[in-house]
């Protein structure tokens, strides 16, 4: 997904498992957003269907299964910095998905 949609990925041991990390995925998908709201001004149809697909594709593969997962880890939920915030999170991914 992301070397289609245009982001490179760093080269190097820990790059690999940043691909993965639920803030990546948050940024490409906000990125996707904004293409396609980009591609709606411009009222390309095709681009927007593409983008569109890609969206739910990812949702569906990634960010909504990797959301619900890290906002569900017990020492997450106990956190009082990170729980709220987390659960948010995964409320609007599953909003979206």
């Amino acid at each position: 997904f992301y070397a289609a949609f245009g982001m490179e990925r760093a080269t190097g041991d820990a790059a690999w498992h940043m691909g993965d990390h639920l803030a990546i995925e948050l940024e490409f998908y906000g990125t996707l957003l904004a293409r396609q709201a980009a591609l709606t001004e411009r009222g390309d149809s095709r681009g927007e269907e593409v983008v569109r697909d890609a969206r739910r594709q990812f949702l569906a593969d990634h960010l909504g299964r990797l959301a619900a997962a890290v906002s569900g880890q017990p020492n997450v939920r106990q956190s009082a910095r990170y729980g709220p915030l987390l659960a948010s999170t995964a409320e609007l991914v599953e909003l979206e998905c």
